[in-house]
């Protein structure tokens, strides 16, 4: 067996797992083809470890390379020793090790930024500014953090994008309960967010546009979360059944509208180019269709 040669190497009975790692779940099958590397080259790359009081070493990045190390009963490892940190210090490194692996996964992400916060006293949000991580990447890592069964979402393999419309429901349908002055019990919320969380793993649920149509039966008609919880209605069923349809279409209305009329400022004030016939009547039928909306719901007189 060939040990890569310009590295320090130690007896392996001095290299033990840091318990905290970030990284937690470890491809069998990746583990497997790695095993056939070493023992074909050897450990090509060292473990990087710190130095531990006792004169042991705690691994920061090579925690598979150590365990087919001793699957394959190796005496000695390669090391690149690093200086002893901070509990700080090691969750950081360990961040910014990982995030040079494709294969570390989201979640882990999230629950070691968590650490992080918890350990440094600072906001989560503070915790992945420190680390340069986008803010809507952040807002992602959050919404699945903030979830009741984050065991559930995980073993269910979901991407951590599916976490912020999830929340999303929960908390107004809890707002709907809390302007009612009712009760929102734990276990119904809990139950709400895994009927979203099977829907998803079964494939019913296959965008957050279906999770929005759920959000909207619920707000419209709360009584059928019980419904929700104990029968396979679909999300489509529940958007027919509560009349949820015009809520929906109130809120793009609200939403677009916005983003249509910082458009119009915008040209206004930059007139640069021409205005497209097509385009002029366009806007003529969004000028007659607020005009018969208006006539319908609104008072003209105001």
């Amino acid at each position: 067996m060939v040990i890569a040669t310009n590295m320090d190497k130690v007896n392996i009975v001095k290299v033990r797992p840091d318990p905290d790692q970030p990284r937690k779940d470890f491809d069998p099958g990746k583990i497997a083809l790695l095993k056939k590397s070493i023992e074909k080259q050897g450990i090509i790359n060292p473990l990087i470890v710190e130095k531990v009081k006792g004169g042991d070493y705690v691994i920061l990045d090579g925690e598979r390379r150590y365990r087919v190390a001793k699957e394959l009963g190796m005496k000695e490892v390669p090391i690149k020793e690093m200086d002893e940190m901070s509990p700080q210090e090691r969750i950081i490194t360990q961040f910014e090790i990982q995030e040079q692996h494709e294969s570390w996964k989201p979640i882990e992400k999230a629950l070691a930024i968590e650490r992080l916060a918890e350990q440094m006293k600072v906001p989560f949000m503070s915790a992945c500014k420190l680390l340069s991580i986008n803010e809507r990447t952040s807002e992602y890592y959050l919404s699945f953090l903030q979830l009741m069964d984050k065991e559930r979402f995980t073993g269910a393999g979901l991407n951590i994008n599916w976490a912020s419309p999830i929340l999303r429901t929960r908390n107004a349908v809890r707002r709907i309960f809390q302007d009612n002055e009712e009760e929102f019990p734990r276990n119904i919320e809990k139950a709400l967010e895994k009927g979203i969380i099977d829907r998803i793993q079964s494939g019913e649920i296959s965008s957050s546009h279906d999770i929005t149509k759920i959000k909207d039966s619920l707000v419209k008609k709360p009584a059928m979360i019980k419904e929700f919880i104990e029968t396979e209605i679909t999300p489509d069923q529940m958007f027919v059944r509560s009349k949820a349809k015009g809520a929906f279409h109130l809120r793009n209305i609200a939403n677009n509208g916005h983003f249509l009329i910082s458009h119009f400022q915008g040209f206004a004030v930059r007139p640069d180019v021409k205005v497209p016939q097509g385009v002029l009547d366009l806007v003529k039928k969004i000028r007659k269709e607020a005009d018969d909306f208006l006539k319908r719901f609104g008072d003209l007189d105001n």
